[in-house]
């Protein structure tokens, strides 16, 4: 969506190419924190499985914790309410309504994203990590397949 809005301002040519290299920019640099959050979200859920909480606790980055502890839902929410809850209308407001051009398309984006880190930083405050310990615990014996072994 906030890539066609562009096409609406001003000059739109000019607004469009900048908004491009941004956003290709931001996503090229996005997949350091995306590879560690993988990285996190696997250290989680292994921790989580082996009965260690405390561990799984130090072992936070925001949206790898979601994923970790199995919230992809909660996850999904969050994202979409923050881009398209809170970004989205903030940056045609300021893009449109106050008149900033292509820099108030950035800054609804700049603004989603803070929404979503603080979302999800309370997500993960909140976590009570003794009781996902124990629920991966759960789990993981509920989907154990027990063999008898006959000789």
């Amino acid at each position: 969506m906030i890539v066609l809005l562009p096409g609406l301002l001003p000059n739109p040519e000019l607004e469009t190419s900048v908004l491009s290299i941004s956003l290709n920019t931001a996503a090229m640099v996005w997949m350091i924190p995306f590879g560690l959050s993988s990285a996190v979200s696997t250290r989680v859920s292994n921790e989580l499985g082996a009965g260690r909480p405390e561990t799984a606790c130090l072992a936070c980055v925001l949206s790898g914790t979601a994923r970790g502890c199995g919230w992809q839902k909660i996850g999904a929410y969050v994202n979409l309410g923050a881009y398209y809850l809170v970004g989205i209308p903030l940056a045609i407001l300021m893009a449109f309504v106050f008149h900033t051009g292509g820099k108030g398309l950035w800054l609804g984006i700049i603004c989603a994203l803070i929404v979503q880190v603080l979302l999800l930083l309370i997500v993960t405050i909140r976590t009570n990590w003794e009781k996902q310990a124990n629920k991966a615990t759960a789990r993981v014996s509920d989907s154990t397949v027990h063999v008898d072994i006959v000789s």
